[in-house]
C-alpha cells in the first residue's frame, strides 16, 4: 500500500469513529429503558418494545463496526496490514476504503460466509 493510500485510509477511519462514536451515544439514549407510564395503551407499549429492540441492534452493529475500526487503527501500520488473513493477498485498496476493517480479500470472504 502506498504511503498516501494510507493516509487517506487512516482519515477515513478516523472520520469514520467520531461519527459512529456519536451514532453509538445517541442510540444508547434511544434503547435505554423507558419508566412505565400510564397513560400509555397497550399498543404504544408495544410500539415503544419495537422501536427500542430496533434501536438496540443498531447500537450493537455500530459497536461492533467501531471495535473493528478501533482494531484497524492499532494495526494499520504493521507490515501485514492489508494482506488477507486466509490467502495472504493483498486486500485492493476500493475494498479497504469501503470496509477498512475488513480481514480479507473478496475471494476469501464469500469462501468463509458461504
Amino acid at each position: 500500500m502506498l504511503p498516501m493510500e494510507k493516509a487517506t485510509l487512516k482519515n477515513r477511519i478516523i472520520d469514520d469513529m467520531r461519527g459512529l462514536e456519536v451514532h453509538v451515544e445517541e442510540l444508547k439514549t434511544l434503547s435505554a429503558p423507558e419508566t412505565p407510564d400510564c397513560s400509555v395503551g397497550r399498543l404504544g407499549r408495544m410500539g415503544g418494545l419495537a422501536s427500542r429492540a430496533v434501536n438496540e441492534a443498531a447500537l450493537q452493529s455500530a459497536m461492533t463496526r467501531l471495535i473493528g475500526l478501533r482494531r484497524v487503527m492499532a494495526c494499520i501500520d504493521s507490515p501485514e496490514f492489508g494482506l488477507c488473513e486466509e490467502c495472504g493477498e493483498k486486500i485492493p485498496i476500493k475494498r479497504l476504503m469501503a470496509m477498512p476493517e475488513t480481514r480479507f480479500c473478496v475471494h476469501c470472504a464469500q469462501m468463509v460466509q458461504g
